[in-house]
């Protein structure tokens, strides 16, 4: 039969081996925390700051979209008008539409609201 001290000496002997790997692995983890905390850190950081640039994109974009639409209208009220002066014009007369505006003068007119005759 097996001596119980020597028993005693081997279990404490692995014990102390589990203690001291389980004292290395915390140690570890431990090392890591800063690292860990100081990479969350700088991503939150990034993250404010995408989302910062995120909301001025938006609100540039909204800005171009205002200012695309009242060109848009800009542009229809334009041509509305160049279409008038050319219906009271005779053709010959007038001088030769542009390449760019050929397509948008050949269009019809958009509709709107007009003023009854007066007379």
């Amino acid at each position: 039969m097996p001596d119980t001290a020597v028993i005693t000496a081997v279990i404490s002997a692995l014990a102390l081996i589990l203690v001291a790997q389980v004292k290395r692995a915390g140690d570890k983890e431990a090392g890591r925390a800063p690292d860990w905390q100081a990479y969350v850190q700088e991503q939150r950081a990034d993250v404010a700051s995408l989302r910062s640039d995120l909301n001025a994109v938006r609100g540039e974009v909204q800005e171009l979209r205002t200012e695309v639409r009242g060109l848009q209208v800009w542009k229809g009220a334009a041509l509305n008008f160049i279409r008038e002066l050319m219906d009271q014009v005779p053709s010959h007369k007038h001088p030769p539409v542009p390449h760019e505006l050929r397509d948008d003068i050949s269009a019809p007119a958009e509709p709107r609201a007009r003023n009854p005759p007066t007379n």
